[in-house]
């Protein structure tokens, strides 16, 4: 019997082509999807739950790590992304919140709050927005 695997589970890059393919410095993948020691201090991975040593990049792994050098390049510190990932992992129960679909979505109070990533005509950049939608 042949098992299926998720689309976003499917490994598609070693952690060298992500750099490559996303235009990133080199090791940036590796250390965002798998963690890493610099100076004896242990830096958790931001993508990844825990390590793996793993150099096979799974589809949600590529997906995330391109949506955090877009937080990153806005001006968002990775230092800040780490716990912000681990709590929408944990509320989304997905093992990779910012490809989810799920996050697009919340409903708070009764209303349904769609987010919104448009690019702001004046600077060129990336902003995140809220706009209510109609709850019914």
């Amino acid at each position: 019997m042949v098992s299926v695997v998720h689309f976003l589970d499917r490994p598609v890059y070693g952690l060298g082509q992500v750099d490559r393919v996303l235009g990133l410095p080199g090791g940036t993948a590796r250390r965002w999807i798998d963690g890493y020691t610099r100076a004896g201090k242990r830096y958790p991975p931001v993508v990844r739950e825990e390590p793996t040593g793993d150099e096979a990049v799974t589809w949600g792994e590529f997906v995330e790590t391109r949506l955090l050098a877009e937080y990153r390049d806005a001006g968002v510190p990775i230092v800040r992304m780490r716990p912000a990932i681990d709590k929408l992992r944990e509320a989304l129960a997905a093992p990779y919140p910012l490809a989810s679909a799920r996050l697009g979505s919340t409903y708070v109070g009764g209303n349904s709050y769609r987010g919104s990533r448009n690019r702001s005509s004046s600077t060129g950049r990336w902003r995140s927005s809220l706009s209510e939608q109609d709850s019914r």
